[in-house]
This record gives structure tokens, sequence and C-alpha cells, in this order.
């Protein structure tokens, strides 16, 4: 099986591999995040088989892992990311364009060539690729699923690098425990973060993000403001005088004690 994913393992099959986990910081969906998620980790499984010599049955076992931990994030992403508020807290494209731009720019004018423990330069660059691709996914993003997509980014090598290096099978099985818990929790997070909230507006602190609109009850959220000019107005009460009150003309003369009731 690994055999045929030999082209992943090869400079340009790499560098598809951190575009890949560039390109689904730059579009921000979750369908793409999961797509982009498992590729990554059936890379990373074939570069750590062919080039690092690990057992076959880990790579296979992490890909099953992933492909698990994909499932769990995927059916909470269904019910949950279609009017989650924090799914759009991550800026606009062109922001999110920029920062790969950016690192993209300074990897290649700083001229980052890592070689550790042995991986060899195109390795260990991928590898340092992809952590600065969990870091920007977990950087940008508020929302749980996101958290776990980056976590999972985050993984993978990690994975590779401890069946490569130690070869315990006890800590690679640990590693996909904790996958599979960071998996879960986010899910949870993702399925409590639709429970009622209060109706207070929320606090938009970018130009991207969506103005005005309750995103979580699917309508347009009406600003406090309006809402309390709408309410209608009570006409004001006339003063009531007191039937036993002296008519003007027939005011006490100055110094007499007033006859005249007050009113509530």
């Amino acid at each position: 099986m690994f055999d045929a994913l030999s082209g992943l393992t090869t400079p340009a099959g790499l560098t598809l591999t951190g575009f890949v986990a560039a390109l689904s910081i730059v579009l921000w969906d979750w369908r793409a995040s999961l797509a982009a998620a498992f590729f990554v980790q059936v890379a990373v499984a074939a570069v750590a088989v062919n080039l690092l010599s690990a057992p076959p049955q880990w790579a296979l076992i992490q890909i099953a892992v992933m492909a698990l931990a994909c499932t769990i994030l995927g059916l909470s992403a269904v019910q949950s990311m279609r009017h989650s508020l924090s799914a759009q807290q991550a800026g606009s494209y062109p922001l999110r364009l920029m920062a790969i731009v950016f690192f993209t720019g300074a990897w290649e004018l700083l001229g980052i060539r890592p070689d550790f423990l042995g991986f060899g330069p195109d390795v260990s660059s991928a590898f340092v690729w992809l952590a600065v691709c969990a870091a920007l996914t977990l950087g940008l993003g508020v929302n749980p699923f996101f958290t776990a997509i980056g976590l999972m980014l985050w993984f993978a090598p990690v994975q590779a690098m401890t069946a490569a290096l130690l070869g315990i099978p006890a800590l690679v099985a640990m590693i996909g425990i904790l996958q599979l818990l960071v998996a879960l929790a986010c899910s949870y997070l993702m399925l409590a973060e639709q429970a009622p909230r209060a109706l207070a507006p929320a606090t938009l602190t970018d130009i991207a993000f969506p103005q005005g609109r309750d995103l979580d009850m699917g309508r347009e959220r009406t600003p406090a403001t309006e809402r309390r000019a709408r309410l209608p107005r009570l006409p004001r009460r006339a003063p009531v005088r007191s039937e036993t009150a002296p008519a003007p003309d027939a005011m006490p003369p100055s110094g007499a004690p007033s006859t005249r009731t007050k009113t509530p």
C-alpha cells in the first residue's frame, strides 16, 4: 500500500502536502479542513514508512485513528457549523492569504532549511511547515472545530517522529488515544455552542465579521436602541384637578391658608 504512495515522499510530494495544509487555512471551510487533515496524515504515514523506516502496521493504525477522528468531527460539524458564530471569526480570505504569503516569503528569504534528527532537509522542512500551519490554525480561530484541526495537523508529524525514533508501541498508542480524546472534546464543545444563549449583541472586532446578524437563530438581529424606539409610547395623562378646588377668581387673599388640594 505504501509503495503506491511513494510519490508523496518526493520533494514535490512534500511540497504538495504543505500546500494542502496551507490551502485549508485560506479556504477556512470545515469540509476542506477535514479532507486536508486526512490527506496530511496519509502523506506523513507514507513518509514515516518509506523514508523513516517506521513499521507499516503503526502507520495504518495512525491513518485509522485520523479517519475516526475526522468522522467524529464531521458528524458534529454537520449539525453545528451552519449557524456557528465563532466559525466565522477568523478574518477574511485576504487576511488569511496574506498570512500564508508572509510566512512563505519569510521562509524563502531567510533560506530556512532545517535538518534535525537525521530526517533530511526535505522531511524536516515539511514537518516544520506543518507545525507552522497548525499554529496559524490555532491562532486565527476560536471555534472548537478548527482548534481540533490545528491539533490534528500537529499530531501527524509527532506520531511519525515518535514511531521512527523511539519505536515504543505504548507511546504511539497513547498519542492515538489523545488524538481521539481531542476529537471527542472538541465535538462536544461544538454541540454545546448551540445551546440557547442571551440575545445580547455580540461584540464584533473585525470589519469582516457579520454585522448585526443572529447566526445562531438564523434571523436578523435588531439593535437594542431600535427595539426601544419601536415600543409603543403611552399618552401622557393630563393633571386632574380636584372637584373641591376653588376657581382662579376665588383665590384666597395673600397670607390666608390655601384650600387647594394637592393631586398625586
